[in-house]
């Protein structure tokens, strides 16, 4: 058996490196455009604020080891076209610009994803933060000197993770965070906790502008012509140094709009549990794929790396002939945005309102551990459930000195359909340095049974 994987990067690289272990006998054959392989996108804030210096560390893997593993691996070789009917694909050597035809007996698509608004980078001032080249043009910037005011376009994870990254670098002493929408980070957080973030960006000095409309980027520089809500409707400039665009990603599918893939609207690949696409013999995994949610019961976007990988090896597993089912994503995810953590999982009350799913909100405030032992802090608890059955549907948890790694217990609540009862009296551990005897989940559960109850 031959399989042909485009992209050799997160979810690609597993469902590769897994193949290779499930039928060592297949020739497994990977292109990817980039001049590296196993890249860990995730770490480029911090690499690019200087929380670390090793490059190497943003790689799991090199081309040679992966070679060695019996793996044929091409980077530098893009796959600019496939024919679904021959089963063929046209490669295209990006150093020598010759292109070949090979055949595929399975083809795995992942492409991953380009950053939405790309072209709006038109001079040397203006970035993106997807790859290491991206990287290595912006840290060349900042090493100048010259760089003392920061815009960023885009409230997402990236964006905000670069807050962090900015504050980091010494020189910097402006910061200016541009949305187009109501609220910063809103498809993490409802508005009540939305709140708490913002207020922490503007202790930290951040500029922020929501709901703006972005009318015009000066060519020759960074001066943003702006529309924003925060600022009574009047046009006025945001000028910088440098500019980020980072309006999120559009999944790279467009080089295969001559095959009829059913789609999600976006251009990412509808796929079944098994990564199958509709097209017979051709898989899709990651940021150009499709993900079923499990709350929402249907297939939506979800572009994580924790995704990709699960998928990886559910297409691998499933090629290979092992019985492997992807169960579902509930969007379980975390950021850490300066002093902040956040974390959600399951969905929010925009996400049930927009679904027609009914739903009971219940937050609630207390500490992370207790009063006598150093750095107790506050914590922001949100819990989502089924009015009906007290099935929990959805959480988010705002705070600090890790707080936010009590969202995988919470995840763990939606995705086996705890209700709140049940976690108002789950028997966490205590231990004074940790929690309170009484943990945060534990109230959380009480609360939200109780309201339940009364409603």
């Amino acid at each position: 058996m031959k399989v042909i994987i485009i992209g050799a990067q997160g979810g690609g690289m597993t469902a590769a490196a897994r193949l290779k272990r499930n039928l060592p006998s297949a020739e497994v054959v990977v292109y990817d455009a980039q001049e590296y392989v196993s890249f860990g996108a995730c770490g480029l804030p911090y690499y690019i604020g200087n929380f670390f210096s090793e490059e190497r560390n943003l790689f799991a893997r090199t081309v040679e080891q992966l070679q060695e593993s019996g793996l044929r691996v091409f980077i530098k070789h893009k796959v600019v076209s496939v024919d679904e009917k021959s089963q063929t694909v046209v490669v295209k050597n990006l150093t020598t610009g010759i292109t070949h035809t090979e055949g595929y007996d399975k083809l795995i698509i992942a492409s991953g994803a380009t950053p939405r608004d790309r072209e709006l980078c038109n001079n040397t001032n203006t970035f993106t933060v997807k790859t290491l080249h991206d990287a290595h043009a912006l840290k060349a910037k900042l090493a100048t000197g010259s760089v003392k005011s920061v815009s960023i376009l885009g409230a997402g994870f990236i964006g905000l993770e670069l807050l962090e990254a900015f504050k980091n670098i010494e020189g910097i002493q402006e910061i200016n965070l541009i949305d187009f929408k109501h609220n910063i980070s809103d498809n993490i957080l409802d508005n009540n906790f939305e709140e708490t973030l913002e207020k922490e960006l503007r202790k930290h000095h951040i500029n922020i502008y929501l709901k703006a409309h972005v009318e015009h980027i000066d060519n020759g520089g960074v001066s943003v012509k702006i529309t924003a809500h925060n600022h009574i409707g009047d046009s006025f400039n945001v000028d910088s140094d440098i500019l980020i665009v980072s309006k999120g990603f559009i999944p790279n599918t467009h080089f295969l709009e001559n095959i009829p893939f059913a789609k999600l609207p976006n251009g990412a690949l509808l796929v079944d549990r098994e990564g199958k696409t509709n097209i017979a013999n051709i898989y899709a995994i990651g940021d150009c794929a499709s993900v079923y949610h499990k709350i929402l019961a249907q297939d939506v976007y979800i572009p994580l790396a924790t995704v990709a990988n699960k998928m990886g090896r559910v297409v691998a597993d499933s090629i290979a002939g092992v019985d492997s089912k992807f169960t579902g994503s509930i969007g379980s995810s975390m950021l850490k945005v300066l002093d902040l953590e956040i974390g959600k999982t399951g969905i929010t009350e925009y996400e049930a309102k927009k679904h027609k799913i009914p739903y009971h909100a219940t937050t609630v405030e207390d500490y992370n551990h207790t009063n006598y032992y150093p750095n107790n802090a506050k914590i922001w608890m949100k819990v989502l459930t089924n009015p009906e059955t007290g099935i929990i549907l959805g959480a988010q948890i705002l705070g600090k000195n890790n707080t936010v790694l009590r969202i995988h217990a919470l995840s763990v609540a939606v995705e086996k359909g705890l209700t709140v009862d049940e976690l108002g009296m789950l028997d966490f551990a205590y231990a004074p340095p940790f929690t309170r005897t009484w943990e945060a989940l534990n109230i959380l559960g009480g609360v939200a049974s109780s309201k339940a109850k009364k409603g």
